[in-house]
């Protein structure tokens, strides 16, 4: 009976083992090219969240300059009780791995011990739906923290992080595949030195921008004046800090959804929406434009033309080349009434 235990132990460590192997080998499969498919970190999600027999899996990564990203799978079965997932009870996972540097997972088959050492935390938990979660950090290759991913609500089954452990290393590669991958496609749609839309990103928007049924349509077009003379007489620094300057003026009265830099010196704006108060300076369109021109921009040698229609019906090629008509009347000395 003795050895007839023990072999059944080994048996179903073995099998535990393998199950463990081919669903690492799978959810690596389907996060190699994830970046392109994002659907696949769902299916990745859903696999751990089964494999936990948990009700919900996230997948959080902390990027750069403040902006983060989650991704989730949820089990939506209406035996089952829906879990609701605030923006807060993730945060809860990530303040954790701060205070453990990121080196620690974190285990809890039961909330109920939150009572006492984080009392806020478990009427948070609580309240939701939540009787148990588990998460592991995800660090890049220099061990930096990224990212966290976790479960909730896992059923019996899980005694530990093991599962979330043997699938982490391929959150990583995720994670370096997901930025790398913005790199390059920025790299094609936005213009390096003046982080605004490049001439890429005008010429495929253009092609959508009929498909909108606009009221109200506007075009500032702008040249910057005296700029192959500027990067001769001073170098192309000081060329580049004036497209710099410009760019900066242009994100700040009209964002930069929709601002393009499309050549060298030369600059568009398209917007349909407020037209009469430029969220900036809580004003006219026709009164910003002119404040722009007779102050900031125009000190940084900027010609300006614009052109626009308040539900009419035009075609958006000859709102942009009126603008440009403009522009050129201004640069030329030549400004229109």
């Amino acid at each position: 009976t003795w050895m007839f235990r023990e072999n059944r132990m080994q048996n179903l460590e073995r099998q535990e083992r393998l199950e463990l192997m081919t669903f690492t080998g799978r959810v690596q499969e389907l996060l190699f090219e994830a970046h392109q498919n994002q659907h696949n970190i769902e299916l990745a999600l859903e696999m751990i969240a089964k494999m936990a027999d948990a009700q919900y899996a996230f997948f959080k990564i902390l990027g750069e300059n403040g902006k983060e990203e989650i991704y989730q799978w949820m089990d939506d079965n209406p035996e089952h009780i829906t879990v609701r997932v605030p923006e807060e009870r993730v945060h809860f996972f990530m303040h954790y791995f701060y205070f453990k540097d990121g080196s620690g997972g974190l285990f809890m088959p039961n909330i109920e011990e939150l009572k006492v050492v984080a009392p806020s935390s478990y009427e948070l938990l609580s309240g939701e739906g939540i009787h148990s979660l588990m998460a592991v950090p995800v660090n890049d290759v220099s061990g930096k923290l990224v990212g966290a991913l976790g479960v909730c609500n896992m059923g019996g089954r899980c005694r530990d992080t093991h599962i979330l452990e043997a699938v982490k290393l391929s959150f990583s590669m995720l994670y370096h595949n997901i930025r790398s991958y913005n790199i390059i496609r920025e790299m094609g749609t936005v213009d390096l030195l003046t982080g605004l839309l490049n001439r890429n990103s005008y010429q495929r928007n253009m092609k959508g921008y009929p498909m909108m049924n606009f009221q109200t349509l506007a075009c500032v077009y702008c040249d910057v004046n005296g700029l192959h003379e500027l990067n001769n007489s001073q170098g192309h620094e000081a060329g580049d800090e004036m497209l710099k300057t410009v760019a900066v003026t242009i994100r700040n009265y009209f964002g930069d959804e929709h601002s393009y830099r499309i050549g060298g010196d030369e600059f568009c704006v398209i917007m349909w929406k407020n037209l009469d108060k430029i969220k900036t300076l809580n004003c006219s369109f026709q009164e910003t434009i002119e404040n722009m021109n007779q102050n900031n921009i125009k000190l940084s040698g900027v010609s300006l033309g614009y052109a626009y229609y308040d539900e009419k019906k035009m075609n958006i090629k000859d709102v942009i080349a009126q603008a440009d008509e403009m522009m050129y009347k201004n640069k030329c000395g030549k400004i229109p009434n």
